[in-house]
């Protein structure tokens, strides 16, 4: 006998809270006033036996097993019902003395079985209860109305329940089951073999088809292969020409700096020379030899305009050179560039080769098909299939043409009940107006007036929805771009929440720092920022201590430590800031290629300075390895861009580093790309406010007009009724009349037409219809199961090959996509560069000529006032 110890729920129907049931040894009875969950305990004993459908639970989904909440409490998220046995007597066949079985249901219907905690299948728990003749459906539990069921019953159907009672028709059961299963596999072996016939024929063709096509597989990985290698060995060259070039920039304008620093001393000194020479020129025509004075200014002036014309001579030599120097860089770049641009020639060639083997496969495999279809003559089944693909587009056809002149005719009556309705008004207003138009005439005035300003607040009020139609279009346009906007702002806010996410995804850290203790700042990752380049040096410079837990003072440490041992969470690393001590006294050392200290690359709060101190001591960064042996290995702890490190022991460790989002410190490219994103997102919900009030505005001007409109109807009807008259014009209704009778009189012959074709139509759908199903008589005669499976296998085959062709097709597009995007705009730059180039150059040699000629002028004129003055110095 099987003893029952306890049922536990929570969550389940009416019980919210946990509610545990305890069975003694003896005869167990609940008892309880209506409503107050008693049949629901025996629907939780069912439900954690196992028992399947909802409806055998009196609820109409599996989800509604769960708490609601009632009207003010809180709902449940699951429910959960566990039934503990006394297995002292080892009837489960289990080690344990207690055997424990739960089932969890879920808000999505689905359930979860567990058996000692463990979780298992509905299946293995119902095994389970079988060991001790327990089950769900079986008559061991008495249900609502059970007993009347049996009172009701024939004698075969109780027979039935004694059967099941005694075990009998369980083994029954199964072994219908086993009879039935054993019959679904012989039909399915019988299928197999006929459809391994036929291809065993084909296996060997297949094969040899499979082995080239494995020949082809490996040979076009390892062309994709080494293609990407040569890509990879590609961008690298151009970094290092990058990096080469960016140093000779740098280089060219410390010396163009150096220069302009000279030009200034000498324009200084040249300054101080002039205001002597005036001085002294002063002092000359004091003595009255202003003609002198003037000559001696000439000299000195062509001797400051020779010299600047030398110093620029001597320039445009230099900017000469510079220009040879880098037309040879180019185009060592434009070789290197077509060299590339023939490789993928060759590819693409190539894959257009690859290309006319696999079409020419494709025309084998039609030719098999085609042969296929002869020998077991199927082609007549594709022409019937064929025929009645025309046939369904003939029908279509007409039934949309039908359809077409239906809605026609019916809106050709429409319009003929209309025009004779208008008729017949008219001719009700001629009568009444010519009664009328005699004896109000003022009455008449004011209704036309009326009908003015009704015609104006029409006017107006369609102004107006078009209006609201305009700002709900701008609405809906700030609407989509204020969510696009804060789309965005949730990714980097997720990416910057994911550093959380994947650093402290250890149980220990995820525990500290959802308690909330006071004192605890955060993740050393969380609270500094770094730029995007210096990224995954920082990273591998601070090492595992990116993990580590900034907190104020060892006595919060130590309390967070406690916490983990008392919840054996695991373990975790602090960093007290009243204790921690970090050295960052490192030297500046100038060389090319440091990056800076760093300490000096990380942005955080000067409060957690000793932190970051710590954690980064004196290490330098620097742009690579080489760099860092030059400086000297041992010397210092250094870093490189791409995460190789040094340490100062002389251990290296480096290689390929591939940098996981979410897992180092944010970026501060993400803070000012959110920054501006929060900027947007307020304007964006400013113009969107803006836009509300004024559709709010132009809604009350709209409801304004409305009424107006609807006054001034009710005023006009009134009037109109007074006069009986409908009408503003006896004239205008005369011609209307007429016009009218003309119309009605078209329509009818359009509506005849109409008739006429709907007939032809009609006879022409069903011929096509029985036509139809002639064919589909004759198909069904000619389809074969096994037939199919064959043919099916030779246009898989054509598919596939039709598949390899596209994927063939696109890597062509895409060499030409790399050919056209990537290395021909750069081949279009070097050659714009190469024009640039000869132009400076025809410039410069133009001027260096020029200014040869007007110095030999220059010196001339120069040796001739020279003498001059000499001659006066002389007297």
């Amino acid at each position: 006998m099987t003893k029952v110890l306890k049922l536990e729920m929570k969550g389940f129907k009416s019980f919210a809270t946990k509610t545990e049931i305890p069975f003694g040894d003896d005869f167990n009875c609940v008892l309880g006033p209506n409503g107050s969950g008693k049949s629901n305990i025996l629907d939780a004993l069912c439900f954690v036996l196992g028992k399947a459908g909802a409806k055998g639970l009196r609820v109409e989904k599996s989800a509604n097993l769960i708490y609601n909440g009632g009207k003010k409490k809180t709902p449940a998220k699951e429910g959960e019902v566990s039934i503990y046995f006394d297995n002292t007597n080892k009837i489960f066949n289990n080690t344990d003395n207690v055997i424990k079985i739960s089932r969890i249901i879920r808000q999505t219907g689905q359930s979860k079985y567990k058996i000692n905690e463990k979780t298992v299948t509905r299946t293995q728990v119902l095994d389970t209860m079988s060991k001790a003749k327990i089950n769900p459906d079986g008559y061991n539990i008495i249900l609502q109305g059970d007993i009347i069921k049996l009172v009701e019953m024939s004698g075969v159907e109780r027979r039935g329940i004694i059967e099941e009672i005694a075990g009998i028709s369980v083994y029954e059961e199964k072994k219908q089951k086993a009879l039935r299963e054993l019959q679904r596999v012989e039909d399915k072996m019988n299928e197999a073999d006929i459809i391994l016939t036929e291809r065993k024929a084909h296996l060997k063709e297949l094969k040899t088809d499979r082995d080239k096509a494995m020949k082809f597989k490996d040979l076009d990985d390892k062309i994709k292969r080494n293609k990407a290698t040569m890509i990879d060995k590609s961008i690298k060259e151009h970094h290092e020409s990058k990096k080469k070039f960016d140093a000779e920039i740098n280089s060219i304008k410390k010396e163009i700096k150096e220069i302009e620093d000279k030009i200034h001393k000498k324009r200084k000194s040249i300054e101080e020379k002039k205001k002597l020479i005036d001085d002294v020129n002063k002092e000359v025509e004091k003595r009255g030899q202003k003609e002198q004075v003037e000559i001696h200014k000439q000299v000195e002036k062509l001797k400051i305009d020779v010299a600047v014309n030398n110093q620029r001579i001597i320039t445009i030599s230099q900017e000469l050179e510079k220009i040879d120097n880098r037309r040879k860089e180019l185009t060592g770049s434009f070789k290197d560039l077509e060299s590339k641009i023939q490789i993928l020639e060759k590819t693409k060639k190539e894959l257009k080769e690859k290309i006319k083997i696999k079409e020419a496969d494709i025309k084998r495999v039609e030719e098999k098909i085609e042969t296929f279809k002869k020998k077991n003559k199927m082609e007549n089944a594709s022409d019937i299939d064929k025929e009645i693909e025309s046939i369904d587009k003939e029908i279509e056809h007409s039934q949309e043409e039908i359809n077409k002149l239906r809605e026609e005719q019916q809106n050709f009556l429409r319009e003929k009940d209309k025009s004779e309705t208008k008729l017949q008004g008219i001719d009700e207003k001629l009568e009444k107006m010519l009664e009328v138009e005699k004896e109000n005439k003022d009455s008449l005035n004011k209704l036309k007036n009326l009908k003015k300003e009704f015609k104006k607040a029409t006017s107006d009020l369609n102004q107006s929805l078009t209006e609201d139609q305009s700002l709900a279009a701008q609405q809906s346009t700030a609407h989509s771009k204020l969510l696009s906007r804060k789309e965005d702002y949730s990714k980097l806010t997720a990416r910057s929440a994911s550093i959380r996410e994947h650093i402290a995804g250890g149980r220990a850290i995820k525990d500290v720092l959802d308690q909330g203790f006071s004192g605890v700042f955060g993740l050393v990752s969380e609270l500094g920022d770094v730029k995007k380049e210096h990224a995954l040096a920082l990273e591998v410079a601070a090492g595992s201590r990116l993990k580590s837990i900034v907190v104020e003072t060892d006595v919060v440490a130590s309390k967070c430590i406690k916490h983990l041992k008392s919840t054996k969470s695991g373990t975790a690393t602090f960093i007290p800031l009243n204790k921690i001590k970090g050295n960052a006294n490192l030297k500046e050392i100038k060389q090319s290629g440091i990056i800076g200290r760093a300490i000096d690359l990380v942005s955080y709060d000067k409060k957690f300075e000793k932190a970051f101190k710590y954690i980064f001591g004196n290490t330098l960064v620097v742009d690579n390895i080489d760099t860092a042996r030059r400086i000297g290995v041992g010397n210092v702890r250094m870093v490189t861009l791409t995460g190789d490190l040094v340490e100062t022991s002389g251990a290296m460790q480096g290689g390929h580093r591939e940098r996981t989002r979410g897992m180092g410190f944010m970026e501060k490219e993400v803070k000012d790309q959110m920054k501006k994103l929060e900027k947007e997102i307020s304007e964006l919900e400013g113009v969107s406010a803006n836009l509300t009030q004024k559709r709010r505005d132009n809604e009350e001007l709209i409801t304004r007009l409305r009424e107006l409109k609807a006054n001034l109807e009710v005023d006009i009807i009134k009037l109109e009724k007074m006069l009986r008259v409908d009408s503003e014009d006896l004239d205008s209704d005369k011609n209307q009349k007429s016009a009218l009778r003309k119309e009605i009189a078209e329509l009818d012959k359009k509506l005849e037409k109409i008739m006429s074709y709907l007939t032809e139509k009609n006879s022409e759908l069903a011929s096509y219809k029985i036509k139809k199903q002639k064919l589909r008589d004759q198909i069904n005669q000619l389809r074969n199961p096994a037939l199919l499976a064959e043919l099916t296998s030779y246009e898989q085959k054509k598919t596939e090959l039709k598949d390899e062709i596209n994927n063939i097709n696109l890597e062509i597009k895409n060499i030409d996509s790399e050919r056209d995007n990537i290395f021909g705009p750069e081949r279009e730059n070097v050659q714009k560069i190469f024009k640039q180039l000869d132009k400076e150059q025809k410039d410069f040699e133009s001027e260096d000529k020029t200014l040869k000629k007007v110095i030999a002028t220059q010196e001339k004129e120069l040796k001739a006032k020279e003498e001059s003055e000499k001659k006066f110095y002389a007297i």
